[in-house]
This record gives structure tokens, sequence and C-alpha cells, in this order.
């Protein structure tokens, strides 16, 4: 008898370049941003870490019981990547596109890699 095969594990990269630059400056309001969306996607957070420089920019992590989710902002290239890495029932395409619904970027690279 066969093993039933074990879940996916994905890794979706997005790259977002914006025009308006706003929300790159500080952490709030996109880390919220960020972590609401995680919330509706059915992930379980274990625990977050942000960190804001000076003068601007942030990073943010969401460890979860799923994988991660974290978010680097560039303000100078105008840039935000986030990785969504995942594996089981959730559904990580609902944070990509809330945050990429929130920053209206003008250009948009997204990448999803099978692991495991």
């Amino acid at each position: 008898m066969s093993m039933p095969a074990p879940p996916a594990h994905r890794h979706i990269l997005a790259d977002f370049v914006v025009e308006d630059v706003s929300l790159l400056r500080s952490v709030e309001p996109l880390w919220s941003l960020v972590y609401e969306n995680a919330a509706v996607s059915g992930v379980v957070v274990l625990d977050r870490c942000v960190h804001q420089f000076v003068p601007h920019g942030f990073t943010g992590l969401l460890l979860l019981a799923q994988s991660h989710v974290s978010i680097h902002t560039w303000v100078e290239e105008r840039l935000v990547l986030l990785d969504v890495q995942t594996c089981g029932d959730m559904k990580p395409d609902l944070i990509v596109e809330g945050v990429r619904r929130a920053l209206e970027p003008c250009q948009v690279l997204v990448r999803t890699v099978t692991r495991g």
C-alpha cells in the first residue's frame, strides 16, 4: 500500500515596485495589513518580529506553524519583497493579493516555487 503524498510546500516570491513610497517608510500600516491578510489565509501565527530601519524602511517576519511570511521594504528602490512559504491547507495567495491591492504597484513579479 502506498503512503499518501506529503503536503505541497509552496514558496511564493512577490516583488512589487511602487510609485508611492509612503507605505514603505515605516512599519505601519503595511505590517498590520500583512498580519491581517495572513490571519484570513488560514495560517497559525506562532510569533512575529518587525524591525524599523533608520531613516526609513522595515523588515518583518511572521513565524507560522506552516512556515513563514517575510516582507522587506527598500524606499530608495521603491521596492517591496514579500515571501510566503507554506504547506498544508492555507491560502497564501490571499496574503500576496492583499498586499498587492494595498500597494497598487506599477510593476509586479510573482513566482511560485514548489519545494520538498
